[in-house]
């Protein structure tokens, strides 16, 4: 089977994993980053691609990933980046990142630079935060539909200097606004009874949402 969605998992602070499905796994391409290892193990599963320097895994606890990639600690690409453009190699076009929010402030910055780059080579990423309580994910000029029962808190950023974007059946509705990269005025929205959706007309986005409540990316 041809797999075109990847499931990646970092040495960032992971508290679940309960979307961890039989069905997902089975159909997406499984990456490890390094200590990400440890929570594979713990799952009883082994990983399709292994990739790091042993700065958070002793080489000792590594057992038997299908393909392993140790790389020098004096490198540019985090171990995340290099992993991530392994499998773009292969095709892969959707990934989901666990344990790559939290813990190292700058690992948590690069991963948001690692959704950037996703789109800029035609695929699309999701960070999923440690509790699996909210995820990240970025578009380009798309079209987000949120399912009707989703409720909590969600925020919307411009990642490009300017972004123009409408909020439709949120409590804050916007309508071709402009959102800039220096201003916070798409955080802290909220669903209502209502069926949302949020268009993107111009600009490069960053959406932080409750997790389960994204339906497609349009």
């Amino acid at each position: 089977m041809n797999k075109t969605k990847a499931i990646l998992i970092g040495a960032g602070p992971i508290e679940k994993i309960t979307s961890f499905t039989k069905e997902e796994k089975d159909s997406s391409l499984l990456l490890c980053c390094d200590g990400g290892y440890k929570v594979y193990k713990k799952l009883g599963i082994e990983p399709d691609l292994f990739v790091g320097d042993f700065d958070t895994l002793n080489p000792n606890d590594l057992g038997h990933p299908k393909e392993k990639v140790v790389l020098n600690p004096v490198k540019d690409d985090t171990d995340t980046f290099y992993a991530i453009k392994k499998a773009l190699g292969l095709g892969i076009k959707e990934f989901t990142f666990y344990g790559c929010l939290g813990g190292k402030m700058e690992h948590t910055i690069a991963n948001l630079q690692v959704l950037s780059y996703l789109l800029d080579q035609g695929a699309r990423g999701t960070l999923i935060s440690p509790n699996e309580s909210q995820f990240i994910t970025m578009g380009d000029k798309c079209r987000f539909d949120f399912y009707p029962n989703a409720k909590g808190m969600l925020s919307l950023f411009s990642y490009s200097p300017k972004s123009v974007v409408s909020e439709h059946h949120l409590k804050y509705t916007l309508e071709k606004a402009t959102l800039t990269s220096s201003i916070p005025l798409g955080v802290s929205n909220e669903f209502i009874d209502k069926v949302a959706d949020i268009e993107v007309e111009e600009g490069r986005v960053l959406l932080v949402a409750p997790t389960h409540t994204l339906k497609k990316v349009s």
